[in-house]
C-alpha cells in the first residue's frame, strides 16, 4: 500500500500554472486551426478569360499548414518500424558472417541470429537486454553505422522491405491526400522512406513536387503554388539513404535544410506532427531551433503515446518552448485522420466515396491528339468509363451515401438515408441505430426520442442479428441504455429498471463471448460494475457491499483489453473502495481492529488510484478534468480522516484534502468558471473549519 500522509505533491506537479495538461487539445480544436489555414480554391475561368502570365503571380496558394509524418503514420500499411528493420538486418548479417559455420536456415529467427553474432564478437553484448531480447531500436542506428555502411546496401534493404509490405495504402495517407487537395496543407514533411504520402496525394489527381534528398531542396518553396513532399531522410529510391547516427545528425546541421525549414515554418500558420516520436537528434534540432526563433509558431504534436510523460525528452522540450505548442495524446494515425476529416466536414476521400465519379472526372484528362489509332484507344477508354457511370451497381447505394454522411458528421441525414432499407438489411439497421444514437449524443436535451429508437434497433440486433456479432451489438445496446439514463431523473423507478435491464443484457451476452475475446469479457465486466455501482447507490444507499469492488477488479484484470474505458474503470474502482469504507464506518463506527485495518487498506488503495489519476490529468487534461480528479482525491482524504477519528492522525488527511481543494479552486478560477469556483471555495472553507 502507498503512503497516505504528507502526500508527495511533487509527483503530481508543484506548479499548476504551467502544467503540461494546459497544452492538451482535442482533434476538434486542431480542426479549427486547420480551417483557418485553408486557402480557398480560386474560381475556375476559361482559357480566354485568364490574364497573361507575369513573373511572381500565383494561381492560388495551396493552404498554410504543414504536416510532419513519422513512422507511426505508415504502421497500418505494414511498413516496418525501425526495430523490425533491425531484426531483418540482423538475420542478413548472421547469414553472411556465418558462411561455412552454420546453415543459412538457422538464422531466420532474429533472436538466434543476434545471439550468434554476439557470441562471435561481431555485435557488442550491450545490444542484448537482460530479458534476452535484442535492443532493436538501438541496433537500428548501430547496424547502419558499423556494418551496412554502403548507400547501395542501405537502399537495397529498405526498398526490399518496403516492397514486401502487405498493403499499398492506408487510411491516414488517403485522408492526407484529400487535405492537400482541399488546400489545407501545402507541404508534407516525412521522415519515412516509403512513398505513401506521395501515393495519397496522387490518388486525388495531383502530382506534387518531391524532394527526396538534401540536394533537391532547391525545389521547395515556402509559399508554393503546388503541393510539396519532402523526404527528410531520403526515400526508398534515393541513392544515399540517411540512416546512420552521423547522417541523421547531419540532417539537422545541413545549412540548406535549415534555411528551407525556417522559411517554410515562418510562412505557415500551423505545423501538425503525426506519428513521429521525436527521438532523433537531427529533425528535432531543426524544430527546436525554429521554435526558439519563431516563439509563437503554432505546433500540434499528435502522439500515439497515452500520456505526455511517455513523450521523448526532445518532444517535451519542443512543447515547452515558446507559445502555442499543443499536443493531442493517445491517437492512432488512421483514427486521428478519420476524426479530423469528420471535424473538417470533408468525410471520406472523394475517390473512396465514389470511385466511378473519380474515373469520370479523369476521363478528359487524356486528350485526343489527332492520330487515328491513338484516338481510337482514348475514345474506347472514355466509352468504358461512361458505361461504368451509366450502369452503376445500385445495391448498397443507401449505405454508401449514409457512410459518407456519417463521415462528415451528419448523423441525422445518415439515419434518414438508412430508414427505408433497415428492415431488410442488418448492416443498414446497425448503421441506422448508430446514427440515431450519435444524433442524440450531439444534443440529448432536444433528441430524447431518438435514443429510445436506437435502443429498440439495438435490441432487435442483439436478439436476431448474426450470432458472431451479438456481443458487439450488446455493447452498443448497453452504451445506448446508459445514454438514456443520463436524461432520466435520478432515483426514479425508470432509472432503477434501466440499470436492471443493463445487467440482464450483460448476463445474456456473457455466454456468447468467444474464449479469445479478452476485450469483450473486460468490457462486459466493466459495464456490469458500473451498473451495479449506480443501482446500489439508488436502492441500498449507506449499506456496505463488496460486490461492486469485485466487479471492477474483475474488469481490471486485463487493463489493456479495456481500451478507452481503462481510466473510467480505475476511477470507478477507487470510488467503490471509498464508498464501501464510508458506508462501513457509518453502519459500524466502532468496528474492531481487523475491520478498521481492512477499511484503511481500501481507502489507501482508493487514494493511490486517485493520486495516479490526478497525476495523469496534471499531464494530459484541461482544468475541468483536473479539478474533478482532485475533488475525488479530497473526498478520499475526508473519509480517511473519519477513520482516524481525532487528534493529529485526523488532521493530516484533512490537511491533504484542503491542499487538494485549494488546487481545485485555482483550476476553476483559471478557467473563469465562477460558479464551480464558488462551490469549490465553499467546500474548502468547510474543510478549513474542521482543521481549527
Amino acid at each position: 500500500m502507498g503512503a497516505v500522509f504528507d502526500m508527495d505533491w511533487d509527483s503530481v506537479g508543484t506548479s499548476d500554472d504551467n502544467r503540461p495538461g494546459l497544452k492538451a487539445r482535442t482533434v476538434k480544436q486542431l480542426a479549427r486551426d486547420l480551417r483557418l489555414a485553408r486557402d480557398i480554391e480560386p474560381p475556375k475561368t476559361s482559357r480566354e478569360e485568364r490574364p497573361l502570365l507575369d513573373v511572381g503571380e500565383l494561381s492560388g496558394r495551396r493552404g498554410r499548414a504543414i504536416f510532419l509524418l513519422g513512422a507511426g503514420c505508415s504502421a497500418s500499411a505494414k511498413i516496418p518500424l525501425a526495430s523490425s528493420v533491425a531484426e531483418r538486418c540482423i538475420c542478413v548479417l548472421a547469414r553472411r558472417y556465418s558462411v561455412g559455420q552454420a546453415p543459412a536456415s538457422e538464422f531466420s529467427d532474429s533472436g538466434k541470429a543476434l545471439k550468434f553474432l554476439i557470441g562471435r564478437g561481431i555485435i557488442p553484448s550491450r545490444f542484448e537486454l537482460a530479458s534476452g531480447q535484442g535492443d532493436w531500436a538501438a541496433l537500428y542506428t548501430y547496424l547502419f553505422a558499423e556494418h551496412l555502411k554502403s548507400p547501395n546496401q542501405q537502399r537495397e534493404i529498405i526498398s526490399r522491405i518496403i516492397e514486401e509490405r502487405e498493403h499499398g495504402m492506408n487510411w491516414a495517407h488517403a485522408c492526407l491526400g484529400t487535405l492537400v487537395q482541399q488546400r489545407y496543407v501545402h507541404t508534407v514533411l516525412t521522415t519515412n522512406f516509403d512513398q505513401l504520402a506521395l501515393e495519397g496525394i496522387v490518388r486525388t489527381g495531383i502530382t506534387p513536387v518531391v524532394a527526396d534528398g538534401l540536394e533537391s531542396l532547391t525545389r521547395i518553396s515556402p509559399t508554393p503554388a503546388w503541393p510539396q513532399v519532402v523526404h527528410l531522410h531520403g526515400s526508398m529510391h534515393t541513392y544515399d539513404l540517411r540512416n546512420s547516427p552521423t547522417a541523421l545528425t547531419e540532417t539537422g546541421d545541413d545549412r540548406n535544410l535549415q534555411t528551407v525549414m525556417m522559411s517554410l515554418l515562418k510562412h505557415a500558420t500551423v505545423l501538425v506532427v503525426v506519428g513521429y516520436a521525436g527521438g532523433e537528434e537531427g529533425v528535432m534540432n531543426l524544430l527546436q531551433y525554429a521554435a526558439r526563433t519563431i516563439p509563437r509558431m503554432v505546433v500540434y504534436w499528435v502522439a500515439y503515446e497515452k500520456s505526455y510523460r511517455e513523450f521523448s525528452p526532445r518532444a517535451q522540450a519542443l512543447l515547452q518552448t515558446g507559445e502555442n505548442k499543443f499536443f493531442v495524446p493517445d491517437q492512432d494515425a488512421d483514427k486521428f485522420f478519420q476524426g479530423l476529416m469528420r471535424e473538417l466536414g470533408e468525410g471520406q476521400p472523394a475517390w473512396v466515396a465514389d470511385p466511378i465519379a473519380a474515373l469520370v472526372e479523369q476521363r478528359d484528362r487524356l486528350p485526343l491528339r489527332g492520330d487515328h489509332e491513338i484516338d481510337e484507344l482514348i475514345n474506347d477508354y472514355r466509352e468504358r468509363i461512361d458505361h461504368a457511370g451509366k450502369n452503376r451497381h445500385n445495391k448498397g447505394l443507401a449505405i454508401a451515401a449514409a457512410l459518407q454522411a456519417r463521415s462528415v458528421g451528419d448523423f441525422k441525414k445518415a439515419a434518414e438515408l438508412l430508414a427505408p432499407t433497415k428492415e431488410t438489411d442488418l448492416r443498414a439497421r446497425f448503421l441506422y441505430a448508430q446514427s440515431l444514437q450519435d444524433t442524440f449524443d450531439e444534443n440529448p436535451a432536444d433528441n430524447t426520442s431518438l435514443i429510445d429508437q436506437a435502443i429498440k434497433e439495438f435490441e432487435h440486433l442483439h436478439r436476431h442479428g448474426r450470432v458472431e456479432h451479438r456481443v458487439r451489438y450488446a455493447e452498443f445496446l448497453i452504451e445506448a441504455l446508459f445514454d438514456r439514463l443520463e436524461i432520466m431523473a435520478q432515483s426514479s423507478d425508470e432509472t432503477i429498471e434501466g440499470l436492471k435491464e443493463i445487467i440482464a443484457v450483460i448476463g445474456a451476452a456473457r455466454p456468447r463471448i468467444p474464449q479469445s475475446s479478452q476485450s469483450g469479457k473486460a468490457l462486459l465486466n466493466f459495464y456490469e460494475a458500473r451498473a451495479k455501482q449506480e443501482l446500489w447507490a439508488l436502492t441500498k444507499p449507506g449499506t456496505a457491499d463488496r460486490g461492486v469492488i469485485k466487479a471492477y477488479q474483475a474488469a481490471l484484470k486485463q487493463p489493456g483489453a479495456l481500451g478507452e474505458k481503462y481510466v473510467e474503470a480505475r476511477d470507478g474502482l477507487a470510488q467503490a473502495l471509498a464508498t464501501h469504507t464510508d458506508d462501513t464506518l457509518t453502519t459500524d463506527p466502532d468496528a474492531g481492529r481487523l475491520a478498521r485495518r481492512r477499511m484503511r487498506g481500501d481507502i489507501t488503495d482508493a487514494i493511490d488510484i486517485h493520486t495516479s489519476l490526478v497525476e495523469h490529468a496534471w499531464h494530459n487534461q484541461p482544468n475541468a478534468n483536473f479539478a474533478g480528479m482532485l475533488k475525488n482525491l479530497a473526498s478520499d482524504y475526508e473519509i480517511l480522516a473519519k477513520l482516524k477519528r481525532k487528534g493529529p492522525l485526523k488532521e493530516t488527511p484533512i490537511r491533504e484534502a484542503v491542499r487538494a481543494m485549494e488546487r481545485v479552486v485555482a483550476a476553476y478560477e483559471a478557467d473563469a468558471d465562477s460558479n464551480a469556483a464558488a462551490d469549490a471555495q465553499a467546500r474548502l472553507d468547510r474543510l478549513r473549519e474542521v482543521m481549527r
